[in-house]
């Protein structure tokens, strides 16, 4: 049996360096406090905006 010999295969290209804004997003993502505070300040600035409808007569 003869055997075919194939070309090596072209390297594949390099991916393009982060751009600084992906490198923010991974850090930010990285930080579970930093997600957790946001979400609670997420949460209490829609309970505020929402206020209005949640209770609609004064106390």
């Amino acid at each position: 049996m003869s055997e075919t010999l194939r070309a090596p295969a072209a390297p594949a290209a390099a991916a393009p360096p982060p751009t600084p804004g992906q490198i923010l997003r991974r850090r930010i993502l990285g930080h579970w406090s930093l997600m957790g505070g946001l979400a609670v300040l997420g949460l209490i600035l829609l309970l505020a905006v929402l206020a209005p409808l949640v209770a609609p007569d004064d106390p």
